[in-house]
């Protein structure tokens, strides 16, 4: 028996579709929205048929009471644009860029309040953001010289932000090496998504803003 599996690709979650040789669909695939993959299974009649779950245990590297967010960029937007999740599946921030001269963001809370905004400093050798929080400066998270792992220092917490080779997976420590959180790129999405996983509920903005800063360098390098 053979079969071809093919994703969709203008779809917003992981959504596949599997036919066999006569071109026929046997199965369909649909992913919801979750902290790592969660795959439903449809039979060629719409039956829901089986089930795949990543397992994620993240409370073994950190512990305790943990605050997840899906950090999920828009793929139809002109300017950046992005919509962080909690577990519920409930938008708890919005983040909406400006046309500007390097990277522009204002980060809204889940009221559509603006509580923040990012901005890059343009014509530096390295790249660097500065933070605000309101309207209020609060310092500036920059990126390190390196040769193999990305590292960034945001001087507001005295956190380090360190990445691994493929820059798809970063852990922010302290300055006593104590993890403030962790942050993983979840691939196969048409764009750009993370989860977040913080230690203390009330460091979870400054970490979004690590992460917006994170996605603007690596999207200005490639452009």
């Amino acid at each position: 028996m053979k079969l071809l599996f093919k994703q969709r690709i203008f779809s917003w979650l992981d959504s596949y579709d599997i036919y066999d040789e006569k071109g026929e669909t046997v199965y369909t695939v649909k992913g919801q929205l979750s902290f790592g993959h969660k795959l439903f299974i449809y039979n060629k009649y719409g039956e829901h048929i089986g089930t795949i779950k990543e397992e994620i245990d993240i409370i073994k590297i950190i512990g305790g009471n943990l605050m997840k967010l899906l950090f999920k960029q828009r793929i139809f937007s002109w300017l950046d644009s992005y919509d962080i999740y909690d577990e519920k599946g409930e938008t708890v921030y919005t983040v909406k860029g400006q046309l500007s001269f390097g990277h522009k963001l204002f980060i809204y809370n889940k009221y559509g309040e603006h509580i923040g905004t990012i901005k890059e400093e343009i014509l530096m050798f390295l790249p660097r953001f500065a933070l605000y929080e309101n309207d209020e400066y609060i310092g500036k998270i920059t990126k390190e010289f390196t040769f193999f792992k990305p590292k960034f220092i945001l001087d507001y917490k005295d956190w380090q932000i360190e990445g691994n080779f493929w820059e798809w997976d970063y852990q922010i420590v302290d300055y006593s090496g104590n993890i403030i959180g962790l942050i993983n790129k979840e691939i196969f999405h048409m764009s750009d998504t993370y989860s977040l996983t913080i230690e203390h509920d009330e460091d979870a903005f400054y970490v979004l803003m690590i992460v917006l800063a994170i996605d603007a360098q690596k999207c200005s390098r490639n452009q």
